[in-house]
């Protein structure tokens, strides 16, 4: 039985979910190697565009520390993303929509292929540590993205990690903003 003829909805399903998985696989993979070109950090120049809008990092995280729910609010939104791409992936096709289905895997590579530009370009591990905090600053929230980071992207940028292996690849190239939403929401 071929299920593309038969029943196109699962099949859609399911090259959707395909291409999503080597969308990841693949663009993360190639992360590394851009961060392997090893350009000038930018956390000073960001962080002083940040001050310039009137951001304090430092003050959001104490915000965000000193409210529990504020961060309950946050994980519970940021676990839901996964769960709202799952959502994508099988109801689009599901209901028929095979052109929008498309679309938004178009829309999401588009999406991390620029991310993945703009960080090479404009690398950074995090504000964390161009602001200057520590773990005991914010004892309620455990930046796991920014220490990720802050782990992998030395090693790749001297080249002590050669060896891609796409199933331990861990947050190499992000935005500087997206540790910091990333280090609310795991906290």
């Amino acid at each position: 039985v071929r299920s593309g003829s038969r029943n196109p909805r699962i099949f859609a399903i399911l090259f959707m979910l395909a291409q999503i998985v080597a969308l990841l696989l693949l663009l993360t993979s190639i992360g590394y190697m851009m961060a392997a070109a090893n350009l000038p950090m930018q956390e000073a120049g960001l962080l002083a565009a940040d001050r310039m809008l009137g951001f304090d990092f430092g003050a959001y995280v104490g915000f965000a520390n000193d409210r529990p729910w504020v961060l309950r609010a946050f994980v519970f939104t940021y676990d839901s993303l996964h769960r709202q791409l799952l959502g994508l992936i099988i109801l689009l096709p599901l209901l028929g929509f095979h052109r929008r289905a498309a679309e938004f895997v178009l829309a999401f590579a588009v999406t991390l292929i620029a991310a993945t530009i703009i960080s090479t370009l404009v690398p950074a591990i995090g504000a964390y540590g161009a602001v200057g905090l520590v773990q005991a600053d914010h004892p309620n929230i455990e930046p796991i993205c920014y220490y990720a980071t802050l782990h992998e992207l030395p090693l790749v940028r001297d080249g002590t990690i050669r060896v891609l292996d796409a199933f331990n690849l861990g947050p190499i190239l992000t935005f500087p903003s997206f540790h910091a939403i990333c280090a609310v929401l795991y906290g």
